[in-house]
This record gives structure tokens, sequence and C-alpha cells, in this order.
């Protein structure tokens, strides 16, 4: 596995029209907050987490492996031991190894080979990946189901979905003890859980069979209300309150666990527009679940779980001393706590009988640059002493039930011209949150009067934007002053994403601004540099469109570079790609060249805004990438030229076509007595399609652009190039 990435890296580079820059992530430029020492800096943030045990590298130590949901972006994080003591490492590297997938994530061991399998949301059920790594190859995941989704036996002999909501974790173990793993969901109409249990064992004596059947159509014998999420205990009656027959409220997540030490699973359930946790006691058995008592305020002898907005909760042994602890954050992408939104409680119980302590709100995220929801960075000069500083606005954070109080966060360049290094000088640099703007505050600098320091245009999330004067005068740092709010009436719809610079090379600054749709509004200074005036030229600024036949909204985040006198525009957009565009000077009017649809080494992660330089005066641009978890990541430039490339298979026997494709694909030459394998990859090495080939292969939702399509029949591998056009 770990030769075909670098197949597939290559194959990227050599792939892109008119590539000619490349990116890597870098984590050793520091970062600091007073004297202590971030080293998780550039991770990206964390908002909505799902936190599971697997084995990244095989050293004997047993990793964690993050999904956020806000972004549906995977973070690996390696154990180490420095010291003795316990070290966990932000490992991207891994990222790849991991399929593209969306709403949850969950880690089981199925076959009971010692791999930590996924288990994961698709299409109104679930999805099942074997984890097929070894130390030789890495990680692999293949796909390990026959069918769409998980199929289940409802009764009727005929094997149907296993229903689970796209909103919902559903618990996933070994509930009757027989060494295979059950699953528990809320049923798809009633207010009930459904008990599935695997029959692997009993048909076939072992766990490796994905084969279930319904044991229990109210397992535990408990109710939910249909309106809240109040728990209506010994029962399944059907009639509880007026509105029991009425589809319940979305959302409910499932954690399963013998709390008490009596051999049978008890739960904490946790519910949409809520913030508690609610753990329910089995005194039934292992065959026959019954909740007789309930904690609304779990865990009740000590700091309960109080999180904006709807709970989910999870095992995981982090600290390593052999019991799980656990981890909570919201189950939710969007609209909940986003600063403080990974608890941990330790568990200073054992494993059969845990005893919850709670440790911190931001677990993780404290050694991380972290700004809430939504990171939009910008590298600037703000105090003069021609360092590149990092400025970070954000779209907002939870405060009292709502999204707000946006602001911008400072860290200042204390590093050289050769070696950066960043320390924060304000989580709310100017008072930002203060001010009575809108959520999701994108700011550009430029100097505006002529006065010699920069001053700042801010868009906000209604589409409007606001100049700001630097009052603090060239060499001193930079003191913004509200001078025009809502400027001009500017509004460009939502999510307003400024950038100034001379386009037109008249000696001004003229005003690009990203928005939601995908697209970038023009507007030429006709004043002068001393005194600004800008007048809209176009709403399509070189026909750009973030936006795809699967993202309506493109959420376009433009920065523009110089590059020995040729302008360059990189946009970051909501499918998670960041194109660079050329052919811009004197063709204001016309159609930009999209130079790079896929920039290689960039991680895509939900929404990414590009801030680009060279940070390290190497002769190469930087990339600082904010995303939607309200992080950053730091990637260096580096030369694809020197990367060299192994050798490919042999002349290829198969064929792909229609190559341009955009439904459907199928493969010319295989043999028809052996069964295939089709994985397709973007361009950054990243699964995003697998699954056993049968004539032909549905391709419609992927996004238009390159990929690279793995052919597996026997032993015989191939790996092609595709181009799907939207």
């Amino acid at each position: 596995m770990k030769r075909l990435i670098t197949i597939l890296f290559i194959a990227a580079a050599h792939f892109s029209q008119g590539q000619q820059v490349a990116f890597q992530f870098q984590d050793t430029v520091g970062v600091f907050e007073g004297t202590d020492s971030l080293n998780m800096a550039w991770a990206g943030g964390m908002n909505s987490t799902h936190w599971s045990h697997i084995q990244l590298n095989y050293d004997g130590r047993m990793d964690l492996i993050v999904f956020d949901k806000a972004g549906r972006r995977w973070l690996p994080f390696e154990n180490i031991d420095v010291e003795g003591q316990l070290t966990y490492r932000y490992a991207p590297q891994y990222i790849s190894s991991f399929p593209v997938i969306r709403n949850w994530a969950v880690f089981r061991d199925y076959n009971n080979d010692g791999r930590m399998d996924l288990w994961c949301h698709t299409n109104a059920g679930i999805a099942v990946y074997r984890n097929d790594g070894n130390p030789t190859d890495g990680l692999q995941f293949t796909y390990a189901l026959n069918t769409p989704q998980l199929f289940t036996d409802y009764g009727t002999g005929i094997p149907v979905n296993l229903y689970v909501a796209s909103t919902d974790i559903p618990g996933i173990d070994d509930i009757d003890g027989d060494g295979d793993l059950d699953v528990v969901t809320f049923s798809i109409l009633g207010t009930s859980v459904e008990y599935h249990t695997c029959m692997s064992q009993e048909l076939y004596g072992h766990s490796d069979s994905l084969v279930y059947e319904l044991g229990d159509d109210c397992w535990g014998k408990f109710k939910e209300s249909f309106s809240n999420n109040d728990i209506y205990l010994d029962t399944c009656d059907s009639d509880l309150t007026s509105g029991a027959n009425r589809p319940r409220h979305a959302g409910s997540s499932i954690a399963i666990r013998d709390l008490n030490g009596n051999g049978n699973m008890d739960c904490v359930l946790g519910d949409i527009t809520f913030n508690n946790g609610n753990m329910l006691t089995n005194t039934g058995t292992p065959d026959d679940a019954f909740m007789s008592a309930q904690d609304p305020l779990f865990p009740s002898n000590d700091v309960p779980v109080n999180i904006e907005l709807f709970p989910g909760f999870h095992w995981v042994d982090v600290d390593r001393d052999g019991d799980r602890d656990m981890i909570v954050s919201p189950n939710i992408d969007g609209g909940a706590e986003n600063l403080h939104s990974t608890l941990f409680y330790d568990n200073i119980g054992t494993e059969s009988n845990p005893d919850f302590s709670y440790q911190q709100d931001d677990f993780f995220q404290d050694r991380m640059v972290e700004v809430g929801e939504g990171a939009f960075p910008r590298l600037v000069d703000l105090n003069g002493d021609n360092l590149l500083d990092l400025a970070i606005g954000n779209y907002g954070t939870m405060n009292n039930g709502t999204i707000s109080e946006p602001r911008m966060a400072l860290y200042l360049n204390t590093g050289t011209a050769t070696r950066p290094q960043f320390t924060l000088q304000s989580e709310d640099f100017g008072g930002l949150s203060s001010l009575p703007f809108p959520v999701g505050l994108i700011p550009s600098f430029g100097d505006l009067d002529n006065d010699g320091d920069l001053d700042m245009i801010l868009g906000d999330g209604n589409g409007n934007v606001h100049y700001f004067t630097n009052t603090a005068g060239s060499g001193n740092l930079a003191n913004f002053v509200l001078t025009t709010a809502n400027l001009d009436g500017i509004d460009v719809g939502n999510m307003a994403a400024p950038e100034l610079a001379d386009l037109d090379r008249d000696g001004d600054l003229d005003l690009m601004i990203g928005h939601s749709i995908g697209r970038i509004h023009y507007y030429e200074n006709t004043g002068s540099a001393s005194s600004f005036q800008f007048t809209h030229v176009t709403d399509s600024l070189g026909s750009i469109d973030m936006s795809t036949l699967w993202y309506f909204l493109g959420y376009a985040f433009p920065n523009a570079v110089d590059r020995n006198g040729t302008w360059e525009l990189y946009v970051g957009g909501a499918p998670g790609n960041v194109s660079r565009y050329n052919n811009i000077d004197n063709n204001l009017n016309g159609v930009f060249t999209e130079a790079d649809t896929a920039l290689i080494g960039l991680y895509r992660p939900g929404r990414p805004s590009p801030a680009v330089a060279d940070l390290n005066a190497d002769g190469r641009l930087d990339v600082i990438l904010g995303n939607y978890s309200g992080g950053v990541q730091y990637y260096a430039g580096i030369n694809p030229q020197d990367i060299s490339t192994p050798e490919l298979p042999e002349q290829a026997q198969w064929t792909l076509f229609p190559n341009p494709a955009s439904e459907r694909l199928q493969i010319g030459g295989l043999s028809d007595d052996t069964p295939a394998d089709l994985t397709i990859y973007d361009l950054h090495g990243r699964q995003v399609l697998s699954g056993n080939y049968r004539g032909t292969m549905d391709i419609s939702g992927l996004s238009g652009g390159y990929y690279l399509v793995q052919v597996l029949q026997g032993d015989r591998l191939e790996v092609h190039r595709l181009l799907i056009q939207r």
C-alpha cells in the first residue's frame, strides 16, 4: 500500500495539467502561546469528533484515529513515548489510507484478527471496511460487504438494509457475549432501540461473517419520547403519549458498555438539541436486556456532561493504563460547541467497573491552533518587522446556545526570515467580537490610504464588507479602527471573502470578494492609492466557479500572489480543493487558466481557505490552510521534480471506457471468470470509491476532475488515469 500511495502521488503530479508547485505537510514550525509550545499546532483543529483505537504503524502501541464530522476529516495520532511520558503526535501521512466517509465512524474488530475494522455511515445504513493492513504494506481497508449496506433479517427471511439515520451513531459491540459484534440502533420510525444480533458464530462457528437478524425490536424495554430526550423505562408501549406513533426527533447517539461490572451492556444516550447524556443501567441478561434505572446527569458522581450540542460518547484508553476512558464531543456538523468540544473523562476505576473523572473540555484542542468554527488565515506583516504574521478570522464560537462573537486571532512571527515561528498575540485582536457584526469574519489587508501601514477590509457572513483604518503608523503593531461599516453597500450574498491586490497594476489596490455561491466578484479601484473607490466590474472574475454538481454552494476563498511580476490566484472551495489560476495579467475580462485543479500534497478539508506566501525565503511558496473545523495546517513548498518516479506496471492490458466519463465506468479486457476489485483515488491518494466490479461502476457521486483507478484481478494490478467531466 505504501508503494501504491507513492505511485498515486507521483501520478498525480504528472496528471495535473501545468503542475509547477507541490507541497508537503510541515509540523516543525513552532507555535507558542506564552511560553507553552503547541505540539499539535498544525493538526487543523477539531469540532465534532468520533474517537477510536487503531494500529497505525504496527509498533505494538495502540494509536488513536479521530473522525471530525465537521469537514469530514481524518486525524490520525501516533502513540509515542517521550522520556516515559505519554505523548501523541499528529500523523497525517496515514490519512490517505482511510476511505472518504461522512457522518460517523466507529472502529471495531469484527473478525477477531486483532485489527480494528471501520464501521461507518452509508446511505440510510452501515458500511463496513475490513482492515487488511500489515507492517509491510501499511494500513489497507477493503469494503467487506457484498451489498451496498449492511443487511439484516427482520423475520421475513429476506435480508434488508439495517437502517441507521445519518444523524445517529449506533452502538456496536458483542452484546450477547458470543464473540461476534452486534448492533443496536433506533428504529426508522419508532422511539425504541432495535437489537440486531450477528449470527456468524451460530451459523458458521466463527465471527467473520456479517450476517444479522433482528433479535429484539425493543432492546432494554425502554422508550424515548418523540419530542424530547425523556426516557420511559420498563415499557415497550407504543402509546405512551399522544404523539408516540409519530416519527421521533432525528438524532440520537448510543454508546454501549458494561458500566457497573454485572456482565450486561449498559448504554449512554445523547440526543440532538440537548446537552446531557443519559446512562441506562441494564439489570437483565446478555440475551434479554432490561434497563431498570437512568442517570440523566451522567456521570452524576462527578461533573455531569454538559456540551452544546448533541453529545456523542466514545470509549478510548487515551492514557494507556489498561482501561478505557471517555471522550465526549458534539455529534452535529456545525452549530455546536467548537472551541471546547472534546471533553475528557479519565477512568480512575477499572475496565469492568469504570469511574469517570472529568479532566478538561479541550482535550487535544489545547495543543492546536484552534479558533472555533471556520478558520480564514491571512499571512501579513502587522507589526512592521518584515516578517509575515498569521491572522485568522473565524465563523464564530458557541455562546449561550448560538454561534456568535466572531473574531480574529493574531499570531506574530517571532522567528526569522528563514525560520518562521509564531506566538499568540491575541485571540481577539482588535476586539472584533465586541462589534455588532454577524458571524463569519474574513480579513484582507492592504495600504488603502497610502500612509505606509496596512488597513483592513473585513468580510462577514451576510455578504457585506467593512473598512478599518490602521492608526498605528508604519513600523508599529496594527491598531484597526472601524471607519466604514457596510462599505459602499456591497452585498455579495453570503460569506464575503475579500482579497486586496493591484490586479490591473495601475498603482492602487483592487478588491476581489469570494462568496458562498463559489464565484468571485471583482471591484476595480477607480480612485487612487490614497483615496480608494471600488467600482463593481463583474460577479464572475475569470469565470472561476468553485461549485460542483454535489456542492451547489462552492464557498470561494481567494488569495492573490504576485510571483515575479505575474499574478496567480489560489482559491479554496467547499468540495475541499484548492485551485491555482494564472493568465490573469491583462485578462481581467477574460477566462483565467486553471493551472491546477488540486494542488499536490494538500489534504482536502472542508471549506479550505488558503494563505499563500514564501515563509522561509527558499523561493518556493508555502501554504497555511484554514478549514471548517477552526484550525490551520502548514504546508511547505517542495519541488515535485526532486521526487523520483517509481516504475508503474508494464503495458496495460485493460482499458477504461468511457474516458472521460460522467455517470458510469466500465473496464475492457477483464477475464469473465475471475472477480475484480476496483478502487478510485483522488489526486491526493485518498480513496474515494471502491467495490467489486460487476460490469459497471457508478461514479455519479464523484466531482469532476482527474482520478486514479486501481484495478485488481487475480495477481495483476493496473493503475489508470480517469477524467470525470461534469
